[in-house]
């Protein structure tokens, strides 16, 4: 995930991996080609990102769209 927002100014990612036994990864208990839309929905309003925002639209336009989540280093942990 930290690939896909690298060029963002200020943004930290922390990585949940070591903690596997529970996921409340909307990329992996949405279906794959609704899994985008509900991560910006659920995650982006936790962390203060309005939904008219330019970071709202990155997210849901290239880091999280279904064709480019590969070359972003976000892969499906189920």
């Amino acid at each position: 995930m930290g690939k896909a927002f690298r060029s963002v100014p200020g943004v930290q990612v922390i990585d949940p991996h070591p903690l596997r036994e529970i996921s409340l990864d909307p990329l992996v208990i949405f279906p794959y080609d609704e899994a985008a839309a509900k991560a910006g929905d659920h995650i982006l309003p936790v962390i203060g990102v309005g939904p008219r925002s330019i970071m709202r639209a990155q997210v849901s336009t290239v880091a999280l769209r279904s064709d480019n989540r590969e070359q972003n280093g976000i892969r499906r942990n189920a």
